[in-house]
């Protein structure tokens, strides 16, 4: 007779009590009940909140519940952990789990910057564990075709992407809030950029950054009930080129003083006060990610069809095929899609970002410290 697998025992830190909190690794069941997804056991989380965390705990079927992780470590025998806490705290905590022998799924961004990544990346090579870090756009069904068409050569020499995440006049920058913090890790670069760089990075196959270029701009500061303490860029604007001479640009806005394409996310208006672009173009053929098109066709024609996806990940929640991703490294002991490799070099083009809008010059990524990175 087999022997059944032993479950994963997971932890949560900074779990609240919401369907997006628990990032994919429940589902409901005919009776619209949460469930663990195979494989695994909830069984605790932390949260700094006793009544948030209690509410989470009932609700996702916990068996127990903390106000301090560093307790949850100590007295939990865990086999895995999911950071979501702030970002400001991410280091810290992916260093606390690594020192305590789990594995560990970061959310995004895994690390205030270059150098803390570098650190992280430091413990998990002295680790037998598996790291990855939380970018669930990369397992949508869209981005695996996108992904898979460039690397069959479809789209011919990929030479370029462009991305935009824009709001018009967004909440976060009116009101008490982190994103406009930089020291807790706010801005919109690290809030929204992050999403639309690494997708088009990813599906573009991960080529490596030489140089960047960015502008950022606090335009909203003045509706802040406290201007002072408006820290963090609410507009970031960037390029960056590869060694492959490919380039990325991307326009990310948490208030603009723009409206996007009819019915982008509200099909009554005839404008939207949201909108996102995500577009790679190459000699032979194009992809709109967020259409999920592909344009093709002769040098005096074009053709545009539906990417072809696969049916077994489309309609499934991107956040759902992760966390079984990340279940499924732990079991069979493989790479993870999200690799610290990839944490590091991600990393390593937002602080040049950063560093470019800081300085207004361009950065070359060898400018950045190399002494620790894989």
């Amino acid at each position: 007779m087999k022997t059944p697998t032993p479950k994963i025992k997971i932890g949560f830190m900074g779990l609240r009590p919401s369907r997006f909190g628990i990032r994919g690794f429940a589902v409901p069941n005919e009776a619209d009940e949460l469930v663990p997804i195979p494989g695994i056991e909830f069984t605790a989380l932390a949260d700094i909140n006793a009544e948030s965390g209690q509410a989470a705990k009932e609700l996702f079927g916990f068996k127990r519940a903390y106000t301090d992780y560093r307790e949850m470590l100590k007295n939990e025998d865990l086999d895995a952990v999911v950071i979501t806490l702030p970002t400001s705290l991410h280091k810290q905590a992916t260093l606390d789990c690594l020192a305590a022998n789990v594995h560990v799924l970061c959310d995004k961004p895994p690390a205030n910057d270059y150098e803390e990544m570098l650190e992280i990346a430091a413990a998990v090579e002295r680790s037998d564990k598996q790291y990855m870090f939380i970018r669930q756009s990369r397992f949508s069904a869209v981005a695996q075709a996108t992904r898979q068409c460039i690397q069959a050569g479809k789209l011919g020499n990929v030479y370029a992407g462009e991305t935009k995440w824009i709001r018009t006049r967004g909440a976060q920058v009116r009101g008490d809030t982190w994103r406009t913090n930089k020291e807790k890790g706010g801005g919109v670069l690290i809030d929204l950029g992050i999403h639309g760089l690494d997708l088009l990075w990813y599906c573009m196959g991960n080529p490596t950054p030489v140089e960047v270029t960015a502008s950022e701009t606090p335009a909203f500061k003045q509706f802040a009930p406290d201007p002072e303490q408006y820290t963090a860029d609410d507009n970031f604007f960037f390029w960056i080129r590869f060694e492959n001479e490919a380039i990325i640009q991307g326009s990310f806005a948490f208030g603009m003083n723009q409206v996007g394409p009819k019915g982008w996310k509200k099909p009554e208006l005839d404008y939207s006060d949201e909108w996102q672009v995500n577009q790679i173009c190459g000699t032979q053929g194009g992809i709109d990610i967020v259409g999920g098109k592909l344009i093709t066709g002769s040098s005096t024609d074009f053709e545009l069809s539906q990417l072809p996806v696969d049916p077994a990940l489309e309609g499934i929640n991107p956040m759902i095929t992760q966390a079984k991703h990340f279940v499924e490294c732990i079991q069979q002991n493989k790479k993870p899609q999200n690799s610290i490799e990839q944490a590091v070099q991600l990393m390593k083009m937002l602080s040049a970002l950063s560093k470019s809008a800081e300085m207004k010059r361009t950065i070359r990524l060898d400018e950045l410290l190399t002494s620790t990175e894989n």
